[in-house]
């Protein structure tokens, strides 16, 4: 999970957001299903598919 808040941040950060890293982690905690305090808690899982599906649609 920690790679692709890293990677969705880049992609944040490239396109012009002010705040890539809160961005980042509010996108990923609600494509995921998770609270913040759920994501810290399994950031060093991995991301299942369907979650990183999510992450990369329009």
């Amino acid at each position: 999970m920690r790679q692709a808040f890293v990677e969705a941040a880049s992609v944040l950060r490239q396109a012009g957001i002010e705040t890539p890293e809160l961005d980042a982690r509010l996108l990923l905690c609600d494509a995921a299903g998770l609270t913040h305090e759920a994501y810290i808690a399994r950031a060093g899982d991995e991301l299942a598919p369907e979650v990183a599906a999510r992450l990369r649609a329009p």
